[in-house]
């Protein structure tokens, strides 16, 4: 099974635009993202846009086979 990770970079600013802290964290895609993904590449009709971003804090060690967050904290829809 081919492991699929990528870098989750979060930047945080303060009032002034001046940045303040940065922290970067290894991300795994899920065998559902890969799915998505590949079906998006076969047929141009398959929406594959991300639409919301979620967070999660539980400390359980991330598989391919997740559908969901551990402990989903945070929700919010991309607007930009």
């Amino acid at each position: 099974m081919l492991n699929w990770q990528g870098t989750l970079n979060i930047k945080a600013f303060d009032k002034d635009g001046n940045l303040v802290d940065e922290q970067n964290f290894k991300n795994l895609i899920t065998s559902a993202g890969k799915n998505l993904l590949a079906e998006a590449l076969r047929n141009n009709a398959i929406d594959c846009e991300i639409k919301y971003i979620g967070i999660g804090s539980d400390n359980t060690a991330p598989t391919t086979a997740d559908t969901t967050l551990g402990n989903e904290t945070f929700r919010k829809a991309v607007t930009s």
